[in-house]
């Protein structure tokens, strides 16, 4: 449904404003910047992967980091290990956020 002249898209209603809480995003579109993953803290800001938007803010779900635009975890994940972008290398792996040798290996 195409709203008329003068009017904007509400809750599912056209209407001649934005609810209390809600901004006006282009294409006459009302939004709630604070959980919108479309609209995440500003109009057209698309929260990336597997993120959500909570307070305005795209997230992770818990226990996981954003690295760029992928949720990971940083306490397992051999090119996040410990912080984004700590690669693990020498043959080593991630267990708890450090990079180690696998049983049998010396550094």
């Amino acid at each position: 449904m195409v709203c008329g002249p003068g009017q904007v898209c509400s809750q599912g209603l056209c209407t001649s404003g934005c609810a209390p809480g809600e901004t006006l995003c282009p294409g006459g579109k009302c939004v709630d910047l604070s959980k919108n993953g479309f609209n995440c803290g500003s109009c057209d800001h698309v929260c990336p992967g597997d993120t959500s938007c909570a307070a305005g803010a795209c997230v992770c779900p818990p226990g996981l980091s954003l690295c760029g635009a992928k949720c990971v975890d940083l306490g397992s994940d051999p090119k996040h290990c410990g912080g984004c972008n700590h690669w693990c290398t020498g043959g080593k792996v991630c267990q708890q956020g450090s990079c180690v040798c696998l049983p049998g290996w010396t550094d």
